[in-house]
């Protein structure tokens, strides 16, 4: 069973010394950009965040995109699960990557596999979802016209992601040849095995190594 996965936090980050990357060529890779809840329930799972977050939706017959006052946080989407008691609605976090093709190419070179195969999605881009060697699931992505520069974000808005690994260490080295992470010890936190995952100056994740 799998033991561990991203999380992703939406929280109210204020710092009067945080350094904001712009984008280059449009595009910030290592950057967490879009969000996909799939969920069997669609109808349930909106009115839980429109109550816990506040958030609004834009429904459509079998999904729903998600705002935060104008901000797109993601879409939920609407899908039977199959007959099968690990398979439970979850969370999908698309890191922006330079090529999805060539993501997947590292991935399986690296341990991974593939969950959903690169596709493109027209008026969005290019995104498939992998699982990394340990087996926790996340999406690469390459959207159409770039992607969104960075923001201080308000109560609701999408501020930060964690993945719990078994090596923190070495899953930084994975997700760093996917885009061009730097891997740093997390000073602000009291327990070992803690880092935080970093590109264009930006603190994008962070990586906690699980008791054994």
């Amino acid at each position: 069973m799998q033991r561990f996965r991203f999380l992703v936090l939406a929280l109210c980050l204020q710092s009067s010394s945080l350094v904001l990357a712009q984008a280059q060529d449009g595009y910030i890779p290592g950057k967490f950009v879009h969000a996909y809840l799939v969920t069997n329930d669609l109808s349930a799972a909106t009115a839980f965040y429109g109550g816990l977050f506040g958030w609004e939706f834009d429904k459509r017959a079998d999904y729903a995109v998600v705002f935060a006052g104008d901000r797109d946080m993601g879409t939920i989407f609407q899908r039977e699960l199959p007959p099968d008691a690990t398979r439970k609605p979850r969370w999908v976090a698309y890191m922006s990557v330079p090529d999805v093709a060539a993501a997947q190419q590292i991935v399986i070179n690296n341990g991974g596999s593939i969950v959903l195969a690169p596709r493109t999605v027209p008026d969005l881009g290019t995104l498939a979802i992998f699982s990394d060697a340990e087996g926790a699931v996340f999406g690469a992505m390459r959207l159409d016209g770039g992607d969104p520069e960075d923001y201080l974000a308000e109560p609701g808005e999408w501020i930060w992601i964690q993945l719990l690994s078994r090596d923190a260490v070495k899953a930084g080295d994975f997700y760093g040849q996917l885009a061009p992470y730097e891997l740093f010890d997390n000073a602000l936190s009291e327990r070992s095995g803690s880092y935080v995952l970093a590109s264009a100056g930006y603190a994008r994740a962070g990586l906690v190594t699980m008791p054994a």
